[in-house]
């Protein structure tokens, strides 16, 4: 289940970056979150995860079409090899650009992830959802643990 900021359901365009330090499995991200303030699970989110064998795939959560066994969906035909293993124990900085439906990501500085959703096959109709917020927060997963640091959320304005 995704760990969600309560107060930045209004946000589209901004960039969201932090540092982590991976112990286990790996570490997830949240973005374009959408929940309620009451409400315990969201209904809708996009989100990304990097495992240690460095492989970045994003994910799509929609509380009406949840996955049999893991809830979400994972775009596997989207995935990418970041350019390396996450086996140091060293923090990774980790930033995930949001404009409109374009999503981009780098990796310690590195530009590994670029696409506009809605617009590919396989997650055409899981993206369909509106309106979508802008609340971001980590995955919780039994198997995945990081320690996240340096939090920095900076609006985009055009």
């Amino acid at each position: 289940m995704p760990i969600l900021s309560n107060h930045l359901a209004l946000l589209q365009n901004y960039s969201f970056e932090f540092k982590a330090k991976l112990l286990s499995g790996a570490v997830g991200w949240v973005i374009k979150g959408t929940k309620d303030y009451n409400d315990i699970m969201p209904r809708f989110c996009l989100m990304f995860n990097i495992v240690q064998a460095g492989t970045l795939t994003p994910h799509i959560f929609k509380g009406d079409r949840r996955h049999p066994v893991h809830q979400y969906h994972q775009l596997q035909d989207l995935a990418v090899y970041v350019g390396e293993r996450l086996d140091l124990p060293r923090f990774y900085d980790i930033k995930t650009t949001v404009k409109d439906d374009l999503v981009e990501i780098h990796f310690d500085g590195e530009p590994v992830f670029s696409h506009t959703f809605g617009t590919h096959p396989t997650e055409q109709e899981l993206y369909n959802f509106n309106p979508k917020g802008g609340q971001v927060g980590f995955r919780c997963y039994p198997t995945e643990e990081a320690i996240i640091r340096d939090l920095d959320i900076k609006l985009i304005r055009d």
